[in-house]
């Protein structure tokens, strides 16, 4: 068509196509796509000398504790007359070098406070070096860092062996500076063995891991008290240290300071046949309480040390004439009643006596002792007027009375025959009455008035 002019019109252009807009996915998915499908973290920027930088591309470089046994100069123990040869362990972390060797480097303990120098190294091995570093300068004290090595006998807590395994559990490799190799064990055991020597004994700390047991000479301990051990393998004396095996094991109780010399002397305790009264009458009982005691090849026997017996002495003191509570047959009527609180210990056929109190007259079984108060205590909670100001609270500072407590009229009565039956019944507690205990029989009927 033409226009008013004569001019033809354009034909009209078609309309553009529209893409449709993808819709956008829910919240939920959006969730689970970030979680199933996250995002690759940020490169780890560390402090350098340089300042701070991204971790360079390459794989990551891992890490290793380094096992070291150092031996200082003899020295004369005099109470041994021997010469202790001071063998101690020590570890320093370590990085796998561009020759595949294990080398210090530039690392120190020191390294791995506040993320020094971490670029390039295995994030899990630097962490698990941080914590081993934490938590020895915690207890080593405040301004005691680590240092270049640390000396492992004398790493105080026993969180070193969590330490150890998770250690391994993150690939942490544990090597030597030699060809020696380094096994960490489930625990081990250890016990003081009493030999016969003639008419004499000797005394040598005997230590046991997996049933096997250990050479004495060569072994040393771990924290302060002692959680633990570590040892060598002695073939080869000629082997530089660097090159024997070494192991470690947490004890499987803890080891008490008097037991260190023993161990540290590396040969026995000999005591002379004059001696061997003395030893079973004044130190086995402290030493039983402290270690488990054995003789191993059978050529000493052993006593059993049974717990000491909480003893409660129950006296009657005679009152005036017309007590309801009285035996209808009985001379004297009698309310009051004395109680008297002690301990005994028995050795060899021996009775001996002691206070509640600690009086320093003789080597006390606190432990047990403590467990027996707590289980009467327990059963007499309720009566306090019977032992509350006789037994020990070491909690609050009081030692305890040796007095005797006294109980009267109807609290007397109800102690005597409500809760005597039930002590008597307890292991570790022995009662002793008097032979005029009166019949605390409660009346059930109205009496008669003559």
């Amino acid at each position: 068509m033409n226009s008013a002019h004569g001019t033809p019109k354009a034909p009209a252009k078609p309309p553009a196509l529209q893409t449709p807009k993808a819709s956008e996915p829910p919240d939920w998915q959006r969730s689970l796509d970030s979680i199933l499908s996250p995002q690759p973290p940020a490169p780890i920027n560390s402090y350098s000398a340089t300042g701070y930088s991204a971790r360079p591309p390459g794989p990551a470089v891992p890490l290793a504790l380094s096992f070291e046994l150092r031996e200082d100069a003899p020295r004369s123990s005099s109470r041994f007359k021997r010469q202790d040869p001071g063998v101690h362990l020590y570890i320093r972390p370590v990085h796998r070098s561009a020759g595949g060797n294990w080398i210090t480097g530039q690392l120190r303990w020191q390294s791995f406070f506040a993320g020094y120098n971490r670029a390039g190294f295995e994030d899990a091995h630097w962490d698990w070096m941080s914590t081993v570093a934490a938590v020895r300068a915690r207890s080593a004290g405040s301004g005691h860092g680590p240092g270049d090595s640390i000396r492992v006998d004398n790493f105080r807590s026993p969180l070193l062996w969590d330490l150890l395994v998770r250690g391994r559990e993150a690939g942490v490799q544990f090597v030597t500076a030699g060809s020696g190799k380094v096994r960490l064990h489930k625990n081990a055991d250890i016990s003081l063995n009493v030999q016969a020597n003639g008419g004499g004994l000797l005394l040598q700390p005997l230590v046991e891991v997996d049933g096997n047991a250990l050479d004495p000479t060569s072994i040393g301990l771990i924290g302060s008290p002692t959680h633990g051990i570590f040892w060598w393998h002695p073939e080869g004396a000629d082997a530089p240290l660097s090159d024997r095996n070494i192991g470690l094991a947490p004890t499987s109780a803890p080891i008490p300071e008097t037991f260190r010399l023993l161990v540290t002397a590396r040969s026995p305790l000999q005591i002379p046949e004059t001696g061997r009264e003395a030893f079973f009458r004044d130190y086995y009982p402290q030493l039983h309480q402290q270690v488990n005691l054995i003789s191993r090849d059978g050529s000493v026997e052993l006593p059993e040390i049974p717990p000491p017996s909480l003893l409660l002495e129950i006296s009657y003191a005679p009152t005036a004439p017309g007590s309801r509570r009285r035996a209808s047959d009985s001379p004297a009527h009698t309310e009051a009643v004395r109680l008297s609180w002690s301990w005994e210990y028995t050795q060899g056929g021996t009775t001996t006596a002691y206070p509640l109190p600690e009086d320093g007259t003789g080597h006390r079984d606190r432990s047990a002792e403590a467990g027996t108060l707590a289980t009467v205590a327990g059963l007499l909670d309720g009566f306090r007027e019977a032992w509350y100001d006789a037994f020990p609270r070491p909690a609050d500072g009081f030692p305890g009375r040796p007095e005797p407590r006294e109980l009267h009229g109807v609290a007397a009565a109800r102690f005597v025959a409500e809760f005597v039956p039930q002590l008597e019944a307890l292991e570790h507690v022995r009662v002793l009455q008097s032979e005029d205990v009166p019949d605390y029989t409660e009346l059930t009927e109205q009496p008669t008035v003559p």
